[in-house]
């Protein structure tokens, strides 16, 4: 039997939109069901022929697909926690918010190194650390990257012909389950989507909170007020613009979709796959093939720092989904990557290979914050706390931030956009001399054309440069605020 977007809760189980309590049948059932592929006993085969380092956001994606061939045996070691422990932070949309697992054990917390432009700080940089990744504790946010932008990227490639807007378009919608908002939802925050660029269908549930603040609804025309235009469809190429975003929440029982619930524990037995969490990966071992080139042919992890080193063989191919930092830190500790990088840390040079770890892209944020004697949604959770569900979700609890919006730098600028764009093509020289931290001219390279299609082809154009979000859930000053994020 298959329960599509069953969960486990603090004190019940919920599939569909039914719960269970705690010692009942049904909950004994679907407990075994969520964790049925995962191992809890260490106990694992000596090799497999897929092993996937990472059981994140793209890493159970891979497992549930290649395990489809019952043929093809897979393993999944994850470097957290199952995250059983703490499914309500996880699974209640609100407690993204209200009960964060930011900065606890199921975070890599990692910060940056001290920021000269930013007071010398150190800030901190968030990861997932457990099944499901990032993907488990984020703000749930589902936008979608604009057609522009991605066919740019699949122009820098050698086969531009996969990595296009279309191809993944059609993968984006085969990967969804839309639901459309309540209409009174729709009508209360102001809400304009098309079915046309959803799917309906798969595994990954899209959708709107199931309770909506009042000032949500003023948003778009607000936006629209100071010249940045609403948009009527963000997910179909066109992700500029000021809107009410999606979700990446269920709302048949109005929890969190992630790709642990929406990959993994729908799944029936399969005994060709094996998920390992508290398994970190320290290093792939090579082998010389016979054309002289190396081969991976293993997998070292270890279950916490200082305890041993245990190895699983690979028949066919390891797979790195660690995410953006991860995956460039397992390939460095195996020696794979630029060679002074890897020098300087003492690690043997495997593979000289320049460009690991470089180009990585995130962004910054800061936010204005007023105190405010409206409702929020901090306020109306502070003033009813006692008498929330404990441990299951409700149409509340599912509210998240979702107001949103794209401003390009004409709709920022106006007649001076031109002077900026002209001022940062002059900047080009001066910045891949000083702020490209590699030695290697093809990474310097790398950077100009990243910085001159961004130039030439995003600047002057409709895709946003910088995005604008309304914060109604509860910022610095406590519940009784509200605050604007731009980054």
């Amino acid at each position: 039997m298959r329960f599509v977007g069953s969960i486990l809760v603090a004190v019940s189980i919920c599939a569909y939109a039914t719960c269970y309590p705690s010692g009942s049948p049904a909950y004994e059932h679907l407990h075994e069901l969520r964790r049925r592929n995962i191992i809890y006993s260490g106990q694992i085969s000596g090799s497999y022929d897929f092993v996937i380092v990472g059981g994140g956001t793209s890493g159970l994606v891979l497992a549930s697909r290649l395990s489809e061939d019952s043929n093809t045996t897979v393993l999944v070691l994850e470097a957290g926690d199952t995250g059983d422990a703490v499914s309500s932070s996880i699974d209640i949309p609100g407690n993204a918010y209200y009960s964060s697992l930011l900065g606890s054990s199921y975070d890599w917390a990692y910060t940056t190194v001290p920021q000269a432009s930013a007071g010398n700080r150190t800030l901190p940089w968030p990861r997932g650390k457990v099944l499901g990744g990032s993907s488990a504790i984020n703000g749930m946010y589902l936008v979608r990257p604009s057609a522009m932008e991605v066919n740019a990227w699949s122009g820098m490639v050698d086969d531009s012909s996969l990595w296009n807007w279309d191809n993944l378009f059609s993968a984006m919608k085969t990967s969804e389950t839309f639901t459309p908002p309540s209409p009174q939802i729709q009508a209360e925050g102001n809400i304009m989507y098309e079915n046309s660029s959803h799917g309906f269908s798969g595994p990954l549930h899209s959708s709107y909170p199931g309770y909506i603040m009042p000032a949500v609804g003023n948003w778009t025309q607000t936006l629209t007020d100071i010249g940045i235009p609403g948009t009527v469809d963000a997910n179909g190429g066109d992700g500029w613009g000021a809107f009410i975003a999606t979700s990446s929440i269920n709302p048949s029982n109005w929890t969190r979709s992630y790709s642990r619930s929406a990959y993994i524990d729908p799944l029936p037995p399969r005994p060709n796959l094996a998920i390992l969490a508290n398994a970190t990966v320290t290093q792939l071992v090579f082998a010389n093939s016979t054309q002289g080139n190396l081969t991976a042919v293993a997998v070292d992890y270890s279950s916490a720092r200082g305890a041993p080193v245990n190895t699983v063989g690979v028949r066919k191919e390891i797979i790195l989904a660690s995410g953006a930092i991860g995956s460039p830190h397992v390939l460095m500790l195996s020696g794979v990557g630029p060679a002074d990088v890897l020098q300087a840390a003492g690690i043997p040079v495997q593979v000289e290979l320049p460009g690991v770890g470089q180009h990585l892209q995130d962004h910054i944020s800061t936010q204005v914050v007023w105190q405010t004697s409206e409702e929020t949604a901090a306020s109306l959770h502070a003033a009813n706390a006692t008498n929330l569900p404990n441990g299951t979700s409700s149409p509340f609890l599912s509210f998240i931030n979702s107001a949103t919006a794209y401003a390009n730098i004409t709709n920022l600028l106006g007649d001076s956009a031109s002077a900026f764009q002209s001022q940062i093509a002059g900047q080009l020289a001066q910045s891949s001399a000083t702020l490209v931290p590699s030695q290697y001219p093809e990474v310097v390279a790398g950077y100009e054309a990243i910085y001159n299609v961004t130039l030439n082809q995003f600047l002057m154009s409709p895709v946003g440069q910088v995005e604008i979000l309304f914060s109604l859930t509860g910022t610095a000053l406590g519940a009784q605020s509200v605050a604007i994020q731009a980054a």
